[in-house]
């Protein structure tokens, strides 16, 4: 959208940004946004318990991983048994990720979640179980009564994101730690053992009596599930793109020098600690914090300066508050011929732009 004089417009506006993002087949995104309490109760039929009772509770709060914004509560593995299903598309190649936090040792290994069909049962589980040394856990896979293939240990109380993948072409299945990219890779754990050649038809999670050790053992969050490797993954370099730059304003209340940034990502993307600055390219010089950005949505980082207000921005430039505007006074302005440069949290550079100077 153009809004005044002394603007770059770059050609990667909003309709080209989005043709740049597949379209998402995700067959579903839990966040576990319900009232709290046990699970198959207030999902009002979206999870169904098949096997023992309670045990699965939402609670408040939320598990931190990058790129991720907070949104809705978690699921906490309490003191009964209980295993709940969802369903999914009937699928041979299926994919999931979650967060998990194990804050204390299982008793025994146990299957905390699953790729499920109701005519054989489990298909394919990931399992939790004690790690080498006190203190630590350790997540594996397996095919329904195959022997467990097992990663790397963690301390408990870690938050993990795992991803699992199953392929009923190649039989086989795959798992994943930690990965923060949008183009699948080869996988930490594989596993090709055991019947792996049925459609799976829900993703499940289990609550058994193994964690029960005398205080809450699990909590988990953010579970997605889809046919593709994109479709479950939250890119930890998002796809910023900085379609219109504002520099050498006039000093006024309304106008000051400012930027647009557009999520051309498939996923929600929460700018939690990046930074930015021109030229200078100086990382930290001008903090980020608390924007979320859903896919094909822009905010605009303004320049509030020392007089400049962005509620008269947003006036001047009739904007709606459905259009973010994030204020702040920028370290450094934006000269005439400049750059704009946003880092993430971890100092990766995920966007920029120049731009000539004005022509007279």
């Amino acid at each position: 959208m153009k809004r005044c004089q002394y603007i770059c417009l770059f050609s990667l506006i909003v309709s080209l940004a989005s043709a740049l993002s597949s379209p998402a087949a995700l067959f579903w995104h839990e966040s576990f946004d319900y009232p709290l309490g046990d699970l198959t109760n207030v999902a009002a039929g979206t999870w169904i318990g098949f096997s023992g009772a309670g045990g699965l509770n939402v609670v408040s709060g939320n598990l931190s991983f990058a790129g991720y914004a907070p949104a809705g509560g978690a699921l906490e593995f309490g003191a009964a048994s209980l295993d709940a299903r969802r369903a999914i598309p009937p699928s041979t190649l299926a994919y999931a990720s979650l967060l998990v936090r194990c804050d204390k040792i299982p008793n025994s290994n146990t299957y905390i979640f699953s790729f499920y069909n109701t005519a054989v049962g489990y298909v394919v589980r990931v399992f939790a179980g004690n790690g080498a040394s006190l203190g630590f856990v350790r997540y594996g896979i397996a095919s329904a009564g195959g022997t467990t293939v097992w990663g790397p240990d963690f301390p408990t109380g870690t938050i993990v994101k795992l991803t699992i993948k199953y392929d009923a072409a190649a039989q086989s299945a795959a798992l994943w730690f930690n990965n923060r990219d949008l183009n699948e890779h080869a996988p930490h754990l594989s596993y090709t053992a055991g019947n792996l050649t049925n459609l799976v038809t829900f993703f499940a999670i289990r609550q058994g009596d193994p964690l029960h050790n005398g205080a809450t053992a699990f909590l988990i969050d953010e579970i997605r599930v889809g046919n593709s490797w994109q479709d479950v993954q939250l890119a930890g370099i998002p796809r910023l793109t900085i379609t219109e730059i504002m520099s050498n304003s006039r000093n006024t209340t309304a106008n000051g020098d400012w930027f647009e940034v557009y999520n051309a990502d498939v996923s929600n993307v929460w700018l939690g600690g990046f930074t930015f600055d021109d030229s200078h390219m100086v990382i930290g010089a001008n903090l980020i914090s608390g924007i979320a950005l859903a896919p094909g949505e822009a905010f605009i980082v303004y320049d509030t300066g020392t007089a400049r207000q962005v509620s008269a921005f947003y006036t001047t430039w009739s904007l709606t508050s459905a259009v973010q505007v994030y204020g702040l006074t920028f370290a450094n302005g934006l000269g005439n011929g400049d750059s704009v440069y946003i880092w993430d949290a971890q100092s990766n550079l995920v966007a920029s732009q120049s731009y000539p100077s004005k022509q007279t």
